[in-house]
């Protein structure tokens, strides 16, 4: 199996697992993995890669069903649509910006009609074994001139509970095989600035998929009315007092100093810099102990700075079996993008480009 720049202890023979990047850095195969370290990703030693000539309209595509060749390496499944007017939205590349290296790069549409949700592209990893406490990050920026101060919506981030290797590896609802789950947008309103959205699903999905106020305490904000565990705030007063202890966020204002304002609204740039800066976004999650039981954590990080903190998730309520645990996460995703400055006629495309997605199975040390 060509390891291509990723770490992975998902593979069976140790002497496979750990050949990555850190930075530049290529490290030797020795075994081992960096401490607490279950995947990384730098994309550094990634082949130019896009599903486009090999999937075509196909939905979706696993390594477990043959299709290994029209997936990078150490990756287990995409789902790359054209319906409703989808374009293929992946592709592994150079970085658009010097010495960025190699990325991810996702790319929008801005269309009407359909579903509203017109580009729609997402690679998923599932790991080898179940976890009760996962680690996500990565880094994400976004092009010169990205329309960020209009209404748009980009699925960029998920991590979930998946039954296995099956057909339906991409299916979510009550009826589906994902949950609990945690999605992260980008997401911005004309008129309300940068948002941060995030949508919580619960599990067993077949009777617990729509979570309410009460499996979310501590979270800092009630739901958006009629979602299923949809999560909607700003970034100056709906974040102020609702860490522990009462406590508040100091995120960098990128476009003017300091920090965040404590009230009004927060543009894109002021969160996310001009084109091509870095942004570090991480996540936290551990599973509740025992069904029923709110003692489950999510914590979002932000350039290694405590966003949202909540020790009150009732990720699963209920469970005839084994609790399950987080073994599956996913980047990129469906946009909902239309109108604003732009016209069908214009094919408006942009992108934003991730880079070294990276799972651990604890909290790194200097975060808490």
């Amino acid at each position: 199996m060509p390891n291509n720049g990723a770490y992975n202890n998902q593979a069976a023979n140790a002497g496979e697992r750990n050949v990555g990047s850190v930075g530049l850095t290529r490290l030797p195969v020795t075994g081992s993995m960096p401490a607490g370290v279950i995947f990384q990703d730098g994309f550094d030693q990634q082949p130019d890669w896009t599903p486009r000539p090999a999937v075509g309209n196909d939905y979706t595509t696993f390594r477990w069903t043959g299709d290994e060749s029209v997936l990078p390496a150490n990756w287990d499944a995409v789902w790359n649509s054209e319906a409703d007017g989808a374009i293929h939205n992946l592709e592994i590349a150079d970085s658009m910006f010097p010495g960025h290296g190699r990325v991810l790069r996702c790319r929008r549409l801005n269309r009407s009609g359909g579903t509203g949700w017109n580009s729609n592209g997402v690679l998923g990893k599932l790991l080898s074994q179940l976890y009760q406490r996962i680690y996500l990050e990565f880094y994400i920026s976004f092009q010169v001139d990205w329309t960020g101060d209009e209404t748009g919506t980009s699925k960029v981030f998920r991590v979930f509970h998946s039954t296995g290797a099956t057909d339906e590896f991409w299916s979510a609802f009550s009826g589906g095989t994902q949950g609990p789950l945690f999605l992260w947008d980008w997401s911005s309103s004309t008129s309300y600035g940068i948002r941060n959205r995030l949508s919580f699903r619960g599990g067993p999905p077949e009777t617990n998929y729509s979570m309410g106020n009460t499996d979310l305490l501590g979270i800092g904000r009630d739901i958006v009315g009629g979602s299923l565990g949809d999560v909607d705030m700003n970034f100056s007063d709906h974040i102020q007092g609702k860490l522990t202890g009462g406590l508040s966020p100091q995120i960098p204002d990128k476009l003017n100093g300091g920090f965040l304002p404590t009230s009004g609204v927060v543009r894109h740039q002021q969160l996310f810099g001009a084109a091509g800066t870095r942004t570090k976004m991480g996540f936290y999650l551990e599973m509740n102990s025992a069904p029923g039981v709110a003692d489950g954590v999510f914590k979002q990080y932000i350039d290694d700075v405590l966003v949202v903190d909540s020790e009150a998730v009732r990720w699963v309520d209920s469970a005839s079996g084994p609790m399950p645990g987080w073994n599956a996460f996913a980047l990129g995703g469906n946009d909902n993008w239309a109108g604003g400055s732009w016209t069908d006629e214009d094919n408006r495309e942009e992108f934003y480009e991730i880079s070294m997605p990276t799972v651990s199975d604890s909290l790194p040390d200097g975060l808490a």
